[in-house]
């Protein structure tokens, strides 16, 4: 099963456009017909355990021939904490 990313769009739930919702509409638009939703969040806090799930069940019933992925959110990942110390190094150096 060899994965195509066809599109990597970003979405937001507060404060930024586009909002999940307006980004899911749009990767329909170009023809997507399987969306894969990974949240960009270290932790499991509302967003990533009841806000973005309750954004993809309304989608859900909005597009019923679309599927649909939630992924894992990022959590601690070593290769993150590789991110943050080349941000540090570039910082002092």
């Amino acid at each position: 099963n060899k994965l195509e990313l066809t599109s990597v769009v970003p979405a937001y739930l507060q404060l930024c456009q586009p909002s999940l919702g307006k980004s899911i509409k749009n990767l329909i638009t170009k023809g997507c017909r399987r969306i894969i939703i990974t949240p960009f969040f270290l932790f499991k806090g509302n967003h990533v355990t009841r806000d973005i799930p309750e954004v993809i069940k309304q989608e859900m019933s909005r597009y019923p021939k679309i599927e649909f992925i939630y992924t894992k959110n990022l959590g601690h990942d070593a290769r993150i904490t590789e991110v943050v110390l080349d941000r540090i190094k570039e910082a002092i150096e």
